[in-house]
């Protein structure tokens, strides 16, 4: 099975041509991917990611923290060109052809009228482990 897999519901997991990948290493990490993933129709400006991941944060750590955690990120995703568009004001998740993501396949699944693949795609809750509600209450809005 080739190309990046990516589940987000239940126990946060990546892998990539089969194998699995090492864990990102925070929740913060984790709901960094699914922030991008869930919103990844529209650019994200990096200073409201910054503000929603560290609200307590001066603006200049906020800064640093988000450099710091997308440096993480980009680590861990193999050619995470591919799947990520950075910017110096925004970053927005572009996936690939030949990457799956079980967020993506729900919706889209929910949106054709397959329930069934929708429940074949549904892991439990999103980020389960690691519950972020910065990441889910915008999800719901």
């Amino acid at each position: 099975m080739g190309g990046l897999r990516i589940r987000l519901f239940g126990e946060v997991e990546l892998s990539f041509a089969g194998d699995r990948l090492p864990e990102l290493g925070s929740v913060r990490a984790e709901s960094l991917l699914a922030y991008l993933v869930v919103h990844r129709r529209a650019a994200v400006p990096r200073q409201r990611l910054a503000d929603l991941l560290w609200p307590e944060s001066s603006e200049q750590q906020e800064r640093t923290n988000l450099r710091q955690l997308l440096h993480r990120l980009r680590q861990a995703l193999p050619d995470a060109d591919r799947f990520l568009e950075v910017t110096s004001r925004a970053l927005r998740w572009r996936g690939a052809a030949d990457c799956w993501v079980d967020v993506v396949a729900f919706e889209e699944s929910l949106a054709d009228g397959d329930q069934s693949a929708a429940v074949e795609a549904y892991g439990g809750d999103l980020l389960e482990g690691s519950y972020d509600e910065r990441v889910l209450v915008p999800w719901s809005a």
